[in-house]
């Protein structure tokens, strides 16, 4: 039988896929922020405080348990429906979402890509800009179409990555790795 082990003690910061994004209300408001593309999740999850800002009433309040590594909790979310589209949008494709869980805080910390210049395999690709302070929606694993890697440019062993989807491009891995390029130096 395989034996894993895993440290609880890395220090090691992970690029998330965060992609900016727009997301529009049916009454045709919208609201710039960022998204974190969560496979990990069963469930697509907005902040109270845009829900707020694009004027959407809050439907079905509930009780949702969320399961995660530290245990389970019970959190009380409504529910709307909202489009989310890329916020550069040059080919117009929108995504419709349906009960998408409104929570009041998500609570998501990301840790935004390094330059990406020494990397041969994305130095073609145009990551936009992330605030990673001001992800306030997660899209689960329940919107399979925003989660499609249609592009994906890898490198070695390690080093980051990029994968294109309809919201648009992002890096994934380890942040502080260094490129195979620069040991050549």
């Amino acid at each position: 039988m395989p034996s894993h082990t895993y440290s609880t003690t890395s220090k090691a910061k992970i690029a998330l896929q965060v992609v900016p994004i727009e997301i529009l209300s049916k009454e045709g408001r919208s609201v710039s922020t960022y998204t974190l593309l969560d496979t990990g999740s069963e469930e697509t999850f907005l902040s109270k405080s845009i829900s707020e800002k694009l004027g959407i009433q809050i439907d079905n309040y509930d009780t949702l348990a969320v399961c995660t590594l530290s245990g389970e909790s019970a959190v009380r979310v409504g529910q709307v429906n909202v489009e989310v589209r890329a916020a550069c949008n040059r080919e117009g494709r929108t995504v419709t979402m349906k009960n998408v869980k409104v929570v009041d805080n998500l609570n998501i910390t990301a840790t935004k890509a390094k330059d990406s210049s020494g990397w041969p395999h994305l130095k073609d690709i145009v990551i936009p800009e992330v605030d990673e302070t001001q992800v306030t929606m997660l899209i689960g694993a329940n919107v399979p179409e925003a989660q499609v890697h249609e592009e994906c440019r890898k490198g070695k062993a390690g080093e980051r990555y990029a994968v294109g989807t309809m919201l648009g491009w992002t890096e994934l891995g380890p942040v502080d790795a260094v490129s195979s390029l620069n040991h050549r130096k």
